[in-house]
């Protein structure tokens, strides 16, 4: 049985796509001997090597907006609208406390905003090793540690190659998930209009919360923002201008990355149908990764890996 070490990339919902990645890897002659991962990737990847991938996929499955919903614990801090600490305990029932308690070597990759260094946890708290590299700037509040301020991996290594070959592995296969990128014909950007019905109810729960935060808070300039948060209008919403952005700065870095670190197989499935908070879509980016393994799979001499 060859042996490969994995490089799991961000692209936050559509990292979903991950699972079926790794459980097509599971049924091939392939055997995955270290994994590292940024945002999204950390977090399936970090799963995976503590043996937990098939429960957490069940979960995943099961997962619908209102579920999606309740793991949004808005907080109105200076540094972020998004607490994590649901996430956190969400994530306990399938991590280990130490990442050297993981079945196989794991890596997450993280940035330092202060310095804009690379930061690879390999050791440690696995819990704080995810929460830093899924830390979406502005989304989710950073993590302070060793005085750094950690924030989402993608903004430096989207799809971590050269931290899976740190780990030992000669051969690497990574899953790009921002190739292919669902485009609009004038803007060439990825977008969610905001008169899709389905957009529109989970837009108004999101804002919801917001006024509700808001109206604890008696302060003039707030009415602004409440009757903002009110507004439906045919533009990309704002957690989509964010990860379009971010999506754009991490395709063209990733291309630069391959070029410097290429991995030896590359899996880009097409996810343009997935946006930015569509973590109720576990299904439909499950079966894309699954497919798009298996057609590498088959398309490939497994002796000869």
């Amino acid at each position: 049985m060859e042996k490969i070490g994995v490089a799991l990339g961000a692209g936050a919902a559509r990292g979903w796509a991950h699972i079926g990645v790794l459980k097509a890897l599971q049924e091939s002659e392939l055997k995955i001997n270290w994994v590292a991962g940024t945002s999204i990737g950390a977090l399936v990847g970090a799963v995976y090597a503590a043996g937990k991938i098939d429960d957490f996929a069940k979960d995943i499955l099961k997962m619908d907006w209102k579920r999606v919903l309740s793991m949004v614990d808005l907080v109105f801090p200076r540094n972020g609208l998004i607490d994590g600490r649901k996430v956190v305990d969400f994530l306990k029932q399938y991590l280990p406390s130490k990442i050297e308690e993981l079945q196989i070597p794991f890596a997450a990759v993280s940035t330092d905003l202060y310095t804009g260094e690379e930061i690879v946890l390999k050791t440690g708290s696995t819990i704080e090793a995810v929460r830093a590299s899924i830390a979406v700037p502005a989304i989710f509040t950073p993590v302070i540690k060793n005085k750094k301020c950690l924030v989402d991996g993608g903004l430096v290594n989207p799809v971590p190659v050269n931290v899976v070959k740190s780990l030992g592995a000669k051969k690497v296969l990574a899953v790009d998930l921002n190739y292919r990128r669902k485009k609009n014909k004038k803007a060439q950007i990825e977008i969610k209009l905001l008169n899709n019905k389905k957009d529109s109810e989970w837009l108004e729960k999101i804002s919801k919360k917001v006024k509700n935060k808001l109206s604890k808070i008696e302060i003039p300039l707030l009415e602004e923002v409440k009757s903002w948060m009110t507004k439906a209008e045919d533009i990309p919403h704002i957690f989509e201008i964010m990860h379009t952005s971010i999506t754009v700065m991490e395709e063209r870095l990733t291309n630069i990355l391959f070029e410097v670190c290429p991995p030896d197989f590359l899996i880009r499935p097409s996810l343009g149908s997935i946006g930015f908070m569509d973590f109720h879509k576990g299904k439909e980016g499950i079966e894309m990764g699954y497919l798009e393994t298996k057609k590498l799979l088959k398309s490939l001499n497994i002796d000869k890996i």
